[in-house]
Formats: C-alpha cells, structure tokens, sequence
C-alpha cells in the first residue's frame, strides 16, 4: 500500500484544496512553495485502508484536473503545525486538530471495545471492505450507532429516514443503481443544494459517484439500512 505521495498539479492554484481534501480524509498534507503537494497517511489510517494515490485519484476524478504523482516521496512529519489546517472537516476544541479515527471515537463512546476494534481493522486491510461494515457486519456495532460515529467524525446532519422521508424531486437526480451501489440517496432541497445522505461519507469513491449526477451536494449521514430500504420502495 502507497503510504506517501508527492503530489504535482497542471494548475497550482489547486494546491491548497487538495491539501485540504487529505486534510479532511484524517492524512498529513502541507502545500510546498513550488506548489506541490505533499501527504501521508498515519499508520492506522493506512490500517482503515486509505490509500494517498487512490485518494487523489478520487479528487482528480472530481476536479478534472491532471496531477502527476510521485510515490514514496517525503512527508510532512507527524506533529505538523496547526496553522497549515486552514480548512477544517469538523469543529474540534483544538484549533487545526483533524478529525478523530472513526475507529477510536466508538470506542470512546463504548460502542465497540479495542480488541474488537483490532479485530475489524485486520480484516478490513485484507478485504478491503469499510471499516465500519466491517463493524456491524460481524455484530460488534449498531447501524445506529457507526452512522451517528461518522455525523459527529465529520460533523454532518444525521438524517433518519425511516421518519422524514425523501422528497421525489430530489430523489429522482440520482440513478436509482447508482444510489444502491455507493449507499447514498437525495434527500431533499437545501439552501440551494441537494442534501444527499450517505451510510460513509468518509469513502470519497461515493461522493464521486454522486457529483456526476448532482453537482452541488450537501452531504449527511444516514443508516445503511434506512438507504436501501428508501431505494428499494421507492
């Protein structure tokens, strides 16, 4: 697994927003003066699966923007200065502090324990499934619980569809397959954006998904269950 990636853009001026996205995704990115830019994963990141050459792909695939990557290049080290997070994914007490791992916040809460949690980041590396499917698949996690996990990781709505339902209007910008493959689904008009909920709005591969059909997304968090179950009674 890539652990490190010097990133170098056509344009740039979109250097800062692509430190900015790893920033968001829990990675360490600082942008250089020649307008590069570097970022790594943490080694329990890279134990959740996240990859910094699949990640950019993502936000290239977003963007369209050509970037060059080069791999293994160096990394900005672990204890960064807090003043390079200008543009932050969650209000934390600690100015600059990237969001907590998924993994650690259920803990804390006590939804999960360390063993179980050890447990589920082994077979997430070798399945490349989602750490929290990973989770609630084997039992060790409520759907509830990992959806309200990920709101408050990223502090974003959660949404409970089983009582406020989807408006159809919204609901029909986005392929019916394609909401089922990514787990995401319109949920309604907002403030001049669609309010689009997803069951991990940390898999940048589902945003993706999404922005080619509706270009202005405001996301939240909604149960894995609660989407399908809303796609499949549509």
């Amino acid at each position: 697994m890539v652990a490190a990636v010097h990133i170098e853009l056509k344009d740039p001026s979109r250097a800062v927003q692509v430190r900015d996205f790893f920033l968001r995704l829990g990675a360490e990115a600082t942008v250089a003066p020649d307008g590069a830019v570097d970022a790594r994963f943490p080694e329990d990141a890279l134990n959740e699966g996240m990859n910094p050459e699949e990640c950019l792909q993502d936000w290239v695939a977003i963007n369209s923007t050509p970037a060059q990557v080069v791999l293994g290049a160096a990394a900005p080290p672990v204890n960064a200065p807090a003043d390079i997070f200008e543009i932050l994914p969650r209000e934390h007490p600690r100015q600059g502090a990237p969001p907590p791992r998924l993994g650690d916040l259920l803990v804390s809460k006590g939804y999960i324990t360390e063993e179980q949690l050890s447990a589920a980041l082994v077979e997430s590396r070798s399945t490349g499934e989602r750490l929290g499917r990973v989770l609630v698949r084997n039992g060790w996690a409520y759907e509830q619980e990992l959806a309200r996990a990920l709101s408050e990781q990223w502090a974003l709505p959660f949404v409970n569809i089983a009582l406020v339902g989807v408006d159809g209007a919204a609901l029909r910008l986005l392929p019916r397959e394609v909401g089922l493959a990514v787990h995401a689904i319109p949920v309604r008009f907002k403030d001049g954006a669609v309010q689009v909920a997803f069951a991990d709005p940390s898999d940048p591969s589902s945003l993706a998904a999404v922005r080619e059909h509706i270009s202005s997304i405001a996301p939240a968090v909604a149960e894995y269950s609660d989407i399908e179950m809303a796609w499949r009674s549509a």
